[in-house]
């Protein structure tokens, strides 16, 4: 279970030279644990190993956040090579960013002795990942099972207001994480340390230096599990956020509640200003296109026009820093520009709207008891209509405005009401993926298979098929169609015209394959489209809750028409199965008609609940480890 540790960083009047203090290893100074390891003890199938991984923060006369950033990378087996490959990505738009001072080297000791192969320098480059982002990149020379690669720089940033989170914990195992600063003696920070109670953490602030240091030891690995949250939920980690800001004018104190968060928000020149931006054209357009119309149609229409009219950049943000009328001339923009020019023009039109910041599912989820502006990585739009909340995001070009979007179900948003904000859990008790699947098959006698199907997604799973296939037929028959199927080929693939975001999106195509043989005995494969091939949980421990996000109903119904010459050898028994909360259903009827010589099929499966925590887990594991067994089960021919 998580823990949360929180307080706040308060810098002394009183400032020390210069010098104080720095890292705590020697660069290439490898104690002899560190030389002998073999293979972690605390997590035995790690590849690899970090050993340390310590930053310290500090500024420099201008009051520049400058960071020192150093780490040490033990390769415990080939399949860890992959981590000699660097990546240090750094806010370059502006020259925001810079790094420096970088150091690297590969150390290999064997019965020879040490030797050390340095990065050379000229390998070291940069690379431009988007208008704001750069990274450097360089990899490690004579990286072996074996080796330590160790690499330091600096990075130096125009001011604090990008103090990124530290994480102690990674991918891979880690021995010991460090993170030191002391903050510019203009501002007072909050910090809140998320970690696990099995795992201790260092907290040692100093108001001699005005310094804070957090340090945790000997942390497994976080690997990705099936279904899980963002990262950010369950990674031991400190975050940091200004509460106050002392300048020429005295100190100024915000965010202390979410109101503050709110009223801070509506006074910004790059939230509330923006969005009460007098934007001429296209408020025209609108106002003359909208006359007459219903609040319904008025939202349709804008939320169309701003998706049509405009193109995300790709990058994320909770603010307009470029500006609406930038985003608008530009056509272009961030995600906060455009969800902010949506309101915006939506306000213009008098809709009841509101910015809703977000923290979308691979961010993490935020902790209603810190009001840290931070904790959010996006903004969307709240729009009230009949008594009804619709949630709309203008850079997902194929989300309907009738479901919420999936990458903010089960999550938190603050919903800011000009000098008010509204925490609000955003769910959908009604909406699901809802899949109905037809197959109308014959056998011939040389056991190759024919079918006609029809598919007819509805709400998330009508969102996400007709997304992907209006991205590429192509992948979406090999993604949705074929999938884990073998030697299948598919063809005439016809979907309907969708007219509205209700109406449904219905697929028809054919399949045509050869079953599996041995000797006299033919075996047909049920478990075809369902989305359950195989078990997703197999590992023993789970570390995250388990979200699917929406609930879920997929029914598929078969009838497949055998040879004469053919006969039923084992038929699946029919089975009805589910937890013991009920929020998990299973089912399977088939039958055997003889003088028809058809088999029929009905195969449900049915999610009522999306969330399940990690004491739930055994359950589930166990019983989808069951259903995927029942659903590979196969239907046995012989031939007479």
């Amino acid at each position: 279970m998580l823990k949360i540790v929180t307080g706040i960083i308060i810098v002394s009047c009183f400032i020390l030279p210069k010098g104080y203090s720095q890292l705590r290893h020697g660069f290439g100074e490898l104690s002899v644990v560190e030389t002998e390891m073999k293979r972690c003890l605390f997590d035995p199938e790690a590849a690899a190993v970090e050993l340390i991984n310590e930053g310290f923060a500090d500024y420099d006369d201008r009051y520049q956040m400058v960071t020192s950033i150093h780490r040490r990378i033990k390769i415990l087996s080939e399949k860890g090579i992959e981590n000699a490959d660097i990546s240090i990505p750094f806010y370059s738009e502006s020259e925001f960013e810079y790094i420096d001072d970088i150091e690297a080297v590969t150390i290999n000791i064997d019965e020879t002795g040490r030797k050390e192969f340095p990065v050379d320098k000229k390998t070291i480059y940069t690379k431009k990942v988007n208008q704001y982002y750069s990274e450097i990149k360089f990899a490690f020379p004579q990286v072996k099972a074996g080796s330590v690669i160790e690499y330091k720089y600096r990075s130096v940033k125009k001011n604090f207001s990008d103090l990124k989170n530290w994480h102690f914990q990674s991918r891979l195992p880690v021995c010991y994480s460090s993170f030191e600063m002391r903050p510019a003696p203009t501002l007072e920070f909050t910090y809140l340390v998320q970690k696990s109670e099995n795992y201790p953490a260092v907290i040692k602030p100093s108001s001699f230096s005005n310094t804070i240091y957090f340090e945790m030891n000997n942390l497994p690995a976080l690997a990705d599990e099936p279904y899980m949250d963002a990262r950010e939920d369950y990674i031991q980690k400190v975050s940091f956020t200004i509460t106050k800001f002392m300048g020429n004018a005295g100190s100024q104190k915000y965010m202390s509640d979410w109101n503050e968060v709110a009223r801070d928000l509506w006074d910004s020149p790059y939230f509330g200003a923006e969005i009460r931006a007098n934007l001429k054209e296209p408020q025209q357009i609108i106002a003359t296109a909208i006359a007459g119309k219903s609040d319904m149609e008025k939202m349709l229409f804008i939320y169309d026009f701003v998706r049509k009219n405009t193109k995300w950049n790709g990058l994320n943000s909770h603010s307009a820093v470029e500006g609406v009328r930038t985003a608008w001339n530009k056509k272009s923009g961030t995600s906060g520009s455009i969800n902010l020019l949506l309101v915006n023009l939506m306000r213009s039109a008098d809709l009841e709207v509101y910015p809703m910041l977000v923290s979308e599912r691979g961010n993490g989820k935020i902790n209603i008891k810190t009001p840290f502006v931070s904790q959010f990585d996006n903004v969307y739009a709240a729009v009230m209509i009949n008594g009804k909340k619709y949630y709309l995001d203008a850079t997902a070009a194929y989300a309907p405005a009738n479901l919420i979007p999936r990458s903010i179900l089960n999550t938190t948003a603050l919903i800011v009401k000009s000098r008010s904000g509204e925490l609000v859990t955003v769910e959908e008790p009604d909406r699901k993926y809802r899949e109905v699947i037809y197959l109308n098959g014959y056998l011939s006698a040389d056991g190759r298979m024919s079918a006609a199907v029809q598919t007819v997604s509805r709400d998330y799973a009508r969102e996400e098929k007709s997304k992907n296939y209006l991205k590429g037929k192509e992948k979406y028959v090999e993604n949705y169609i074929k999938r884990r199927l073998v030697n299948v080929t598919v063809d005439s693939l016809e979907v309907e015209d969708m007219k509205t975001d209700s109406s449904d999106f219905k697929q028809k195509f054919k399949i045509g394959y050869t079953l599996q043989n041995t000797g006299d005995y033919s075996f047909l494969e049920l478990n075809m489209f369902s989305g359950f091939a195989e078990n997703p949980f197999t590992v023993n421990d789970r570390f995250s809750v388990v979200n699917f996000g929406y609930k879920s109903v997929e029914n598929i119904s078969w009838i497949v028409k055998i040879p004469l010459t053919w006969a039923v050898d084992a038929l699946p028994k029919n089975i009805r199965m589910t937890n013991e909360g009920k929020s998990v259903l299973f089912s399977r009827e088939l039958a055997y008609n003889k003088e028809t010589a058809q088999i029929s099929a009905r195969i449900k499966i049915e999610l009522n609940k999306s969330l399940f925590t990690a004491e739930e887990y055994p359950a589930l594991k166990e019983f989808f480890k069951k259903m995927a067994g029942m659903l590979n089960e196969q239907i046995v021919f012989k031939t007479k």
